[in-house]
């Protein structure tokens, strides 16, 4: 839903179902920022942010989860231009954070 709540607002979208999917991605597309959910199918998503930040280092990223965790948000803190926001969360207080980083 967010994927269509996006466009809607004017981005274009590119969804990754893996972290595998999201590496060839952004290796395919210019992509301005990501927003990555923490449990993938195939690792979690501060070792996909440490991934891509080896191809594209100044990626501002959004890694959101469930699981509301201080080590998780500390984690994310800790790797650049990245937040840590915890679900559910809408697709216009993202949008603000997109934002944010983006400036």
């Amino acid at each position: 839903m967010l994927c269509w709540e996006f466009e809607e607002m004017g981005y274009r979208v590119i969804t990754a179902a893996s972290c595998g999917d999201a590496i060839s991605a952004v290796g395919d597309h210019k992509v301005d920022i990501a927003l990555i959910d923490y449990n993938l199918p195939d690792g979690v998503g501060t070792d996909l942010l440490r991934t891509l930040r080896l191809a594209a280092p100044y990626l501002p990223a959004v890694v959101c989860s469930g699981r509301a965790s201080r080590g998780i948000a500390a984690e994310v803190g800790g790797l650049g231009t990245a937040r840590f926001v915890a679900k559910p969360v809408a697709a216009t207080r993202l949008h603000a954070i997109f934002r944010n980083l983006l400036d």
